[in-house]
């Protein structure tokens, strides 16, 4: 028990200096079974799942991966890669990649997604209120 609740403390702890203030359990995804709702996160893999645009995954290891967002949990994105496509040729095959966030530094839109706009300069996405001007 005491183990449980030390490893329930360094997860608090991790939230608290990592700055998690955005994830809240209280809402249930049907489609992933999972307890989790990021805000701005799950906004952004939302927006890229309903307009359908490919992505690049930019990896840690410095490799990337580019594809279409078929599903993403609290932990893992899974992406339809489309191997052997080069020039005018025909792809070969397509194939399911999991893909661990914890080996993610950062996703990018091939274009721009639902009612979001990229940010000047930054090349960062400013999902705050999600509205059309």
């Amino acid at each position: 028990m005491n183990n449980q609740l030390r490893k329930l403390g360094y997860g608090v702890l991790a939230c608290l200096v990592l700055g998690f203030s955005s994830l809240t359990l209280a809402q249930k995804d049907t489609n992933i079974g999972s307890t989790y709702k990021w805000t701005d996160e799950y906004r952004f893999y939302e927006l890229i799942l309903a307009d359908g645009v490919p992505v690049t995954v930019y990896l840690v290891n410095g490799s990337q991966v580019k594809g279409d967002l078929v599903l993403h949990t609290a932990e893992t994105l899974i992406l339809d890669v489309t191997l052997g496509s080069e020039g005018d040729k025909p792809p070969v095959t397509t194939v399911e990649q999991l893909i661990y966030k914890h080996a993610v530094t950062h996703v990018v839109p091939e274009a721009e997604i639902g009612d979001v706009k990229r940010e000047g300069g930054s090349g960062g996405w400013d999902i705050s209120d999600n509205k059309k001007e």
